[in-house]
């Protein structure tokens, strides 16, 4: 035989609903805010019910959604990034990028659209990250940028010809793990073309 229980619920604001039975739960009825009335029916009874206030609490549960990631989180991530030219971007929780190994031309010089276009639409997707490698003199984060398809934006740029390598070890900086590649990109496509 199936022994007897009680269950109660407390719903903050919507009153208390109480239901003795077996051990098989059955579905509470619904009642609309209008029902403001005790009403008895198979074991169940129903009190004060009020329209539940959700309007806050909802608020309360989006809060971490909208909280951007730390950098050390991020690095691990794909996220928002935007285009600032061709070789930075910016992450949406506002830190700078600087990429790692090549250098795109300068705002106000021939090639700087074309490169700043093309950042804009590969980073448009999201992107993660890589080989972090500290800061520059700017306060910007040093590392090489993935894709969310993959693809390395800094190979992506020295193949269109958007870029030259450089800033690495063959300039008076630090050698970076994609130096070589960099390098014999940069060979077969000769200089920034207009």
């Amino acid at each position: 035989m199936p022994r007897q229980a009680t269950v109660t619920e407390r719903r903050g604001r919507t009153g208390v609903v109480t239901r003795t039975g077996t051990d098989k739960p059955e579905p509470l009825r619904r009642v609309t805010p209008g029902d403001h009335h005790e009403e008895e029916s198979k074991g169940e009874t129903v009190k004060n019910l009020k329209p539940p206030v959700v309007g806050l609490s909802a608020a309360a549960l989006f809060v971490g959604v909208v909280v951007p990631l730390t950098t050390a989180q991020a690095a691990n991530h794909y996220q928002y990034a935007g285009a600032v030219d061709g070789d930075t971007v910016q992450l949406g929780n506002g830190e700078y990028v600087r990429l790692l190994g090549y250098d795109t031309p300068e705002v106000g010089t021939c090639g700087y659209w074309a490169a700043k276009s093309k950042m804009a639409s590969l980073v448009s997707g999201g992107v993660k990250l890589v080989n972090r490698s500290g800061q520059d003199r700017y306060g910007r984060i040093l590392a090489y940028v993935k894709t969310r398809d993959g693809r390395d934006i800094g190979t992506v740029m020295l193949r269109r010809g958007l870029a030259i390598a450089r800033y690495d070890g063959l300039d008076g900086y630090g050698w970076h793990p994609k130096q070589s590649k960099y390098r014999k990109l940069d060979r077969k496509n000769g200089t920034i073309g207009c």
